[in-house]
């Protein structure tokens, strides 16, 4: 054989060419441009919903883990995975949204309502005690930080707009 009739092998020629391009239906060709070229699928999911509700998961850990800690913010790590739900699976999202524990932040900052007292006061409390337990023990310029961190701190709260809890 000469390289001519291999390339005639390999390649496949028009007609066949274009009964493969009919086979792939306007809808499925539609839908392949529409999702910015992501076609690989895996386990009857695209790879690109996969991310997503990977990064809904990380956002969603590093929530959970920003409810106790005053360093760490939890809405936004929360709006973050609502997002990243909302784009990777229905299901995840209508999860979220329906939990009792993290749904109120997120609702409370979609619907402009702000923070409730509970939420107030519990996030006075988890920034104050560390604060405090660092100005006792620090030396005075961290305890000048300290305070000017929990005086800005308190201040925000006090002038953050409180949602009616239901």
């Amino acid at each position: 054989m000469c390289g001519l009739e291999r390339a005639a092998i390999l390649r496949p020629t028009p007609v066949v060419f274009k009964r493969n391009l009919c086979r792939v239906s306007r809808a499925r060709h539609f839908v392949h441009l529409a999702s910015g070229g992501f076609w690989i699928r895996v386990r009857g999911m695209p790879v690109k919903s996969k991310i997503y509700i990977a990064a809904g998961f990380v956002c969603v850990a590093l929530g959970v883990i920003g409810i106790p800690t005053p360093i760490l913010p939890t809405t936004p790590f929360l709006l973050l995975a609502a997002y990243f739900f909302a784009r990777g699976s229905e299901r995840w999202h209508r999860w979220l949204m329906t939990h009792p524990a993290l749904s109120p932040y997120i609702l409370a900052f979609r619907e402009k309502r702000g923070l409730t007292r509970a939420q107030k006061w519990r996030i006075a409390g988890l920034v104050t005690l560390p604060l405090i337990i660092t100005g006792v023990f620090a030396p005075l310029y961290l305890k000048a930080l300290a305070a000017f961190i929990l005086v800005t701190s308190l201040l925000f709260l006090y002038f953050t707009p409180t949602a009616e809890t239901n």
